[in-house]
């Protein structure tokens, strides 16, 4: 992610700005779902009923909202979220992100993997989707 611009400007919606540890811009989540890189590229679509999509339509997986669980396009479990208490867990229970009421995201390792900016915690399957089905490596080493 070289060039991209660092965000400290407040960001008031609608949607989601995910920034990452050093305040750049990884991606934003439209309040229609529609997921956008810092260029603009239309990386997925989070639909209100958990299902995601590739920006070429190709069936990625859901969050389901009433269980908690992410599934793949395989019908496999890979994760789990938990909107009160703010952390998603991978497939071995393992939690892998946890979002704090300010919107700052903590990987597996307890350092700060960055920001979602207009959080709150009815975002979580968003998020859960994002980090599960859509860009794993922003928390991967954190």
């Amino acid at each position: 992610m070289t060039a991209v611009p660092e965000m400290d400007d407040a960001f008031n919606g609608p949607g989601l700005r995910i920034l990452d540890d050093k305040r750049r811009v990884r991606a934003t989540i439209a309040e229609d779902g529609e997921v956008q890189d810092w260029k603009r590229n239309v990386l997925a679509y989070i639909e209100p009923t958990g299902d995601v999509g590739s920006h070429d339509m190709d069936f990625l997986g859901t969050a389901q909202e009433s269980s908690g669980q992410v599934i793949d396009r395989k019908d496999q479990v890979i994760g789990e979220f938990d909107t009160g208490r703010g952390y998603v867990k991978n497939a071995q229970g393992s939690v892998i992100a946890e979002v704090n009421k300010e919107g700052a995201v903590t990987g597996n390792g307890g350092q700060t993997a960055g920001t979602v900016q207009g959080f709150t915690f009815d975002a979580m399957m968003k998020v859960a989707a994002y980090v599960l089905l859509v860009d794993p490596e922003f928390i991967k080493d954190y």
